[in-house]
């Protein structure tokens, strides 16, 4: 009998977590800014959006330099919540950054076995200039941009340390060792360090999760700039 219910708690954990972590389930990114975001957000299948963003850094190597050949082996994610909850992170030791502070951040399970993080740590990071990332540069060319002492407040979990999956080989990271930044940061750092968005990079929850998804795409298909819009479920 013990067996049995280990078993049903077991395969039930990924539906428990996905209906704690509220995950999006369209990306839409409007290169040229010109979406109508409010009426896409108005559509009655979506409950929540958020702008997110991947920030091109560098962590220290063993001699406390920047070391840009392991960009993409920690995945700094920018995430600003606009409407409604979706993607929340389930916190498994330490508590969530105070969000007035810039360079507090939480770091996911993988991370911080990876690097022997804990709440009080410190993880320094070095940003590459937006120039840098737009421009044929070196790839392991230092990067230019500030450097920051991250202070860990927490360990999360989220859909990838669940069920892991591989990282798709047109993307820049190179695995799921990810650390969350917030609005402060962005604040402070925005317009110093480069990254993919978040302008014209939107995320939604939809009412009806993957059911939708179809419906909601031709519906952002016909809202004014939809048609040019970059649409991943």
């Amino acid at each position: 009998i013990a067996s049995v219910a280990g078993a049903r708690r077991t395969g039930s954990a990924m539906d428990r977590f996905v209906e704690f972590n509220r995950p999006s389930h369209l990306f839409l990114f409007d290169e040229s800014l010109e979406l109508d975001e409010e009426a896409v957000t108005a559509l009655p299948q979506v409950v929540a959006t958020s702008r997110a963003s991947y920030v091109l850094m560098a962590p220290s190597g063993p001699d406390g330099e920047p070391a840009p050949e392991l960009t993409g082996t920690i995945n700094p994610f920018l995430i600003l919540p606009l409407t409604g909850e979706s993607n929340i992170p389930l916190i498994v030791e330490g508590e969530l950054p105070d969000p007035n502070e810039a360079l507090e951040i939480i770091v996911d399970e993988e991370l911080a076995d990876s690097r022997r993080l804990e709440p009080g740590d410190t993880l320094r990071m070095h940003g590459f200039t937006q120039d840098q990332l737009e421009s044929d540069a070196n790839a392991e060319e230092p990067p230019r941009g500030p450097a920051m002492d991250l202070e860990v407040t927490g360990v999360f979990r989220g859909p990838d340390d669940v069920v892991p999956r591989p990282s798709p080989d047109d993307v820049i990271y190179a695995g799921t060792q990810d650390l969350l930044l917030g609005p402060a940061w962005y604040e402070r750092f925005g317009g110093e360090v480069g990254m993919f968005g978040p302008e014209g990079a939107l995320e939604l929850r939809l009412r009806d999760d993957l059911d939708a998804v179809d419906e909601v795409e031709e519906q952002v298909r016909g809202i004014a700039g939809g048609e040019a819009v970059q649409v991943d479920a």
